[in-house]
């Protein structure tokens, strides 16, 4: 374990239309000491041609490929288990970080094992929709009463808290993935910082 890499866990299934902006919100990023972890779940668009031209440019990115589509948090756990950074963070593959997301977690996450931020609901063409509220402290019945934690922003810090994997026979994969960390560690904080972007449209899970 690199005790100061943050290892970025990325599911993609068909994103062509968002994949470079995802990228260019990573490799943008002022905090530089990161992994970006990519599974490609059997995607049938032009995903894969553009995720190759990126592990050409950047050795920080690597790529897996699934060969037969398993939903995002099978694939979320094929990147954990190949994670060699301390701490955890979870990007999907049609939203993007503004440049200070990775510096603002890690000045936060001190003392902390599981830490989650605002962010801001934007449309196909990044236009702003709305803004996430934050529970300064988050405990199992606030994410039984309705979550405000979003995989987004979560920030997890595994020499803390270990290193844990998805359920995978849960409706709400993620909802089921915070109570488990919950049981760990008792409390997730939130901090008010938005550097996250989470994009609704036509194709996105919280559309469907």
């Amino acid at each position: 374990m690199n005790s100061q890499t943050v290892s970025i866990i990325t599911p993609c299934f068909n994103s062509e239309d968002y994949l470079d902006e995802m990228i260019y919100s990573v490799v943008s990023q002022t905090y530089k000491n990161w992994e970006l972890i990519i599974v490609d779940d059997y995607s049938t668009d032009n995903s894969l041609i553009i995720l190759e031209k990126y592990l050409i440019k950047y050795k920080k990115i690597k790529l897996i490929k699934l060969n037969k589509r398993s939903g995002a948090a099978f694939a979320r756990n094929k990147a954990i288990k190949l994670a060699r950074g301390r701490y955890l963070a979870f990007l999907d593959s049609d939203d993007y970080w503004e440049r200070n997301f990775l510096k603002y977690s890690l000045e936060r996450i001190k003392g902390h094992a599981f830490i989650y931020s605002s962010y801001n609901r934007v449309n196909h063409n990044r236009d702003l929709i709305d803004k996430s509220s934050i529970i300064p402290l988050v405990t199992k019945d606030e994410v039984l009463k309705g979550t405000p934690i979003s995989c987004l922003t979560a920030f997890i810090d595994t020499k803390k808290i270990g290193k844990y994997f998805f359920p995978l026979n849960a409706n709400r994969e993620d909802l089921a993935y915070w109570l488990l960390l919950l049981d760990k560690c008792n409390y997730a904080y939130g901090f008010n910082f938005c550097e996250a972007n989470y994009r609704l449209h036509k194709k996105s899970s919280s559309a469907n």
